[in-house]
């Protein structure tokens, strides 16, 4: 999504999906590696990872304003 550019609801919706899809996978990849290791400081270090917050989570700095009802503008 490019600040400046007109989306329809339908896209805004998929490019939140498309991403919420990457971050579910992320978190299938961490616990697999949670179930698979037997150490604990390695199971530790893992959850403390995986709760810090990304800064540059994508859908936190999308800004959009609503042209009409079915489009909006991305800022």
């Amino acid at each position: 999504m490019n600040p400046g550019q007109t989306y329809d609801v339908i896209e805004i919706m998929s490019y939140i999906a498309s991403n919420l899809s990457t971050e579910v996978t992320e978190l299938k990849e961490k616990l697999a590696q949670i179930t698979e290791t037997t150490d604990r400081e390695a199971i530790e270090e893992l959850k403390i990872t995986s709760m810090k917050p990304k800064p540059d989570y994508k859908l936190r700095s999308l800004h959009l304003r609503k042209l009409n009802s079915s489009s909006y503008r991305v800022s």
